[in-house]
């Protein structure tokens, strides 16, 4: 089947991050301690403070080093204090004013961080870097994407503008431009955790799992108990297949935050994966509120349910998932097992068709479809049964095909692509998962005519799935740019397949590149 990275949505961690002031190093621990966040080093820059404070608590450049520690740390309630106490200070209010409303948007007050800024005389570049993002947040793309522009010509050097600016590249599939800014950031802020955070971040979409893994290290360096990147590290070291690290990664994210939901997801999917089911209970118990937040616990849930053979609730959870925009193969199959063990044979049906009418359907997906389609008299159940029965039977390319998915996974196309290559030679070229993923591989290579005629082979073989469509009319646009066959391709795809972010994604991306071609 065509790989779909089980990455955490980096897009949750914060895409501003704290300039620190000038420098100096001395025995004196207010200049210790800002010597050691000019270094990124907060641990060490904590402990100088706290020594600092003891005797002058008011000391405005100690108060503001206490705000910049804090917005470094994620406290927005320490950080507002802190500044708080200087938008008065004639001479710290310049530097004060917008990292204050940078402390009200990360603790979610968008309007009062606009309200504040209209405070200052000139917008420094902190002060443009919030301003965008609330707008962005506002949905007014169009006004926070013109301040952006006018505010990377005025602070061209801005690690937080540049973040912005990357960030916004990455929304729009633009991922070598993307890679082109993170490349800016790094040799100017090398050793700033941010930069490299939203290194790891293209890293990541590029599918370079070991450069990512570079970078989220390093942030680690700095800040041990940064949740995201210890996300991030834990998904890259499953997609790997190391699930002894993924684990540890996982728990200490956890550990730092227990009501994290990302990090209780990430360990409750583990946990189902291993069969523990009152682990995963214990995990998921607690985080209702966030599924809003975050679809995927719902849809956990469901699974839980449905292992638990509580089929009633396994159906309210997992209905709730897809009426959020979810969309997982487990979960589709789950759910269609469950209507069907509460009687409700034409919507488990309904639910489980457009997994079943997909070239590389599952055995167990393939078996209740035949039952299904059988029980409701349907043309199509004695098909559905012929395919059943194939997938039942021992694949003699199983090995070479689970070990070029492990590739996938890690990021190394090579591997992949030589198995694949292998595979095709041997004759097995109407196996439609196997020529997808081979185009696949080709593309992430640079290979886009190879990929296109891989893809077209794939399409020959299964002509109305989405994931195929999908495929070829990436390949296409990658290779041959827009054309009306890509937006058809893309179109049906996404139709079949409406809750696939990545199918989403290259409509999205597709559609932007359309919109910037001059009339």
């Amino acid at each position: 089947m065509k790989q779909h990275f089980k990455i955490v949505n980096l897009a949750l961690a914060a895409v501003l991050m704290v300039n620190a002031g000038c420098s100096a190093v001395s025995g004196d621990p207010a200049k210790a301690a800002q010597a050691a966040m000019d270094s990124f080093d907060y641990e060490t820059a904590r402990v100088h403070l706290a020594n600092a404070l003891k005797d002058n608590a008011n000391d405005p450049a100690l108060i503001f080093i206490e705000g910049q520690l804090a917005l470094a740390s994620g406290d927005a309630e320490r950080a507002k204090t802190a500044f708080g106490r200087l938008v008065q200070d004639a001479q710290w209010a310049a530097k004060a004013v917008p990292l204050l409303a940078k402390a009200q948007l990360m603790g979610g007050n968008p309007e009062l961080a606009l309200q504040t800024l209209a405070s200052m005389p000139k917008p420094s570049a902190i002060g443009h870097a919030v301003s965008v993002s609330v707008k962005l947040t506002q949905g007014k793309a169009d006004e926070g994407e013109a301040e952006l522009d006018s505010a990377l010509a005025a602070f061209p050097d801005s690690l937080d503008l540049g973040v912005l600016d990357g960030s916004r590249a990455l929304a729009k599939g633009e991922i070598d431009s993307a890679k082109a800014v993170a490349d800016r950031l790094l040799a100017a802020h090398a050793a700033n955790p941010e930069a490299q955070m939203f290194a790891g971040r293209v890293a990541m979409v590029r599918k370079d799992l070991d450069t990512a893994a570079e970078h989220f290290a390093a942030v680690l360096k700095h800040q041990p108990g940064h949740q995201t990147a210890l996300l991030a590290l834990a998904a890259i070291a499953r997609d790997k297949g190391d699930a002894k690290a993924a684990a540890e990664y996982a728990n200490k994210a956890f550990a730092k935050s227990p009501g994290n939901p990302v990090a209780t997801y990430f360990l409750a999917e583990m946990a189902l994966d291993a069969n523990d089911l009152k682990g995963a209970a214990k995990l998921l118990q607690g985080v209702e509120e966030a599924q809003n937040q975050l679809p995927a616990l719902a849809m956990l849930n469901g699974l839980l349910a449905a292992r638990q053979n509580n089929h009633e609730q396994a159906i309210a959870h997992l209905q709730r998932y897809f009426s959020l925009g979810g969309e997982d193969g487990r979960a589709r199959l789950t759910l269609a097992a469950s209507l069907y063990a509460a009687g409700d044979k034409a919507n488990a049906w309904t639910m489980l068709q457009p997994l079943a009418d997909a070239a590389n359907a599952s055995g167990p997906t393939l078996k209740l479809a035949s039952t299904l389609t059988s029980d409701l008299k349907l043309p199509a159940a004695a098909a559905y049964a012929a395919r059943a029965a194939k997938a039942g039977a021992a694949d003699p390319i199983a090995p070479q095909m689970k070990a070029a998915d492990a590739a996938l996974r890690a990021g190394n196309w090579k591997k992949a692509d030589d198995i694949y290559a292998a595979l095709l030679a041997q004759g097995h070229a109407d196996n439609v998962i196997l020529l997808n993923n081979a185009a696949n591989a080709r593309l992430e290579l640079g290979d886009a005519a190879g990929a296109i005629a891989l893809a077209r082979k794939a399409q020959a073989v299964a002509p109305k799935d989405p994931i195929v469509l999908d495929t070829l009319g990436w390949a296409l646009f990658k290779g041959q740019g827009d054309s009306p066959e890509v937006t058809q391709l893309l179109g049906d795809a996404l139709r079949l397949m409406p809750g696939n972010a990545e199918i989403q994604n290259h409509v999205n991306t597709v559609a932007h590149a359309r919109s910037r071609k001059p009339a």
